[in-house]
């Protein structure tokens, strides 16, 4: 929980108009149907809100829980979850900021706390991609991740 991936979506839309149809294709993001029938991404403005999202800061125990418990709704079974460490070092950032009062209880016993990537660990077409555009981002000092909205602000 002393860390952040930065590799995901950093800006997404989160609160969408109750009168405005829409789904989520694979789970992450909004797509808008306009008159049932094209979809398009929905139309954003800024509200300068901070999200936390602990999906992967859980127990490997408490993981592998979740994986069984979904893997029936999904028609599939899972591997056992060994941890997280199939994940390019390069993504992860240390977290400096305070955590909501909330999570306190969870994250105290709920939390995986140490994060080692796993030994031989090779990276992956993604892994190169995310380092040339983080290596972008930084020089250029802009943010180039994938946008699932059009900006109205």
């Amino acid at each position: 929980p002393h860390q952040i991936g930065i590799a995901g979506y950093r800006k997404a839309p989160r609160i969408i108009r109750n009168t405005i149809r829409t789904i989520a294709p694979d789970g992450l993001f909004w797509v808008v149907l306009d008159q049932n029938k094209r979809a398009r991404y929905p139309r954003a403005k800024r509200a300068n809100g901070t999200i936390y999202h602990y999906g992967h800061c859980r127990s490997v125990t408490k993981m592998n829980e979740k994986l069984r418990q979904v893997g029936k709704y999904w028609g599939s079974k899972h591997d056992t979850f060994e941890g997280y460490g199939n994940i390019d070092l390069a993504e992860i950032r240390t977290f400096s900021g305070n955590h909501p009062a909330v999570m306190k209880e969870w994250i105290d016993h709920e939390a995986e706390k140490v994060f080692k990537q796993t030994n031989g660990y090779i990276l992956s077409k993604r892994d190169i991609r995310n380092r040339i555009r983080f290596w972008i981002e930084t020089k250029l000092n802009v943010e180039i991740s994938k946008k699932h909205f059009t900006r109205l602000d």
